[in-house]
């Protein structure tokens, strides 16, 4: 049984307050050193004595790039949690098959579900397949027909 409570609840947002406010605070840190530095060249006319801002700067910058990091990291772990959540439930109810050695997910059609071929093509299709769409002489083709003409499945529409 599925426990909503742990893994779908608020899938709206990825992150918790605790994540925008870390966030917020390291790019406000990066962009407060950013123009302290910004500040700084601006008044140096030598060259040489803008070193020191410019490596200001740069660390400002990439201080402000560790904080939009650390927004962005939670939304992929939350995103890629939902879908380890989905495609379990969904193996469960034998919808799909997943082959982790290639990370490929694979939809599987009930036994007389209806596929689609054209003269010509390799492959069968489902009928809202893009690849059959506007393809004259389109045929329905049965399991059997199948394997007798060696048609294999699309891996685009999952037939």
């Amino acid at each position: 049984m599925r426990n909503d409570g742990d893994v779908f609840a608020n899938t709206a947002i990825p992150w918790t307050p605790r994540d925008v406010s870390a966030a917020a605070l390291v790019v406000g840190i990066g962009m407060i050193v950013l123009g302290a530095s910004w500040y700084g060249i601006s008044g140096e006319p030598d060259y040489f004595n803008q070193y020191r801002w410019l490596t200001g700067g740069i660390a400002g910058t990439a201080i402000a790039y560790l904080g939009l990091l650390r927004w962005i990291l939670p939304a992929f772990r939350r995103v890629r949690r939902l879908e380890r959540a989905v495609l379990s439930e969904l193996r469960v109810l034998g919808l799909v098959e997943v082959d982790r050695t290639v990370r490929v997910v694979s939809l599987v059609l009930p036994a007389d579900a209806v596929r689609f071929t054209a003269p010509g093509m390799n492959l069968a299709h489902r009928a809202d397949c893009a690849l059959l769409t506007g393809k004259p002489g389109v045929l329905e083709i049965g399991d059997a027909e199948l394997s007798r003409r060696g048609l294999g499945r699309c891996r685009m529409c999952a037939s």
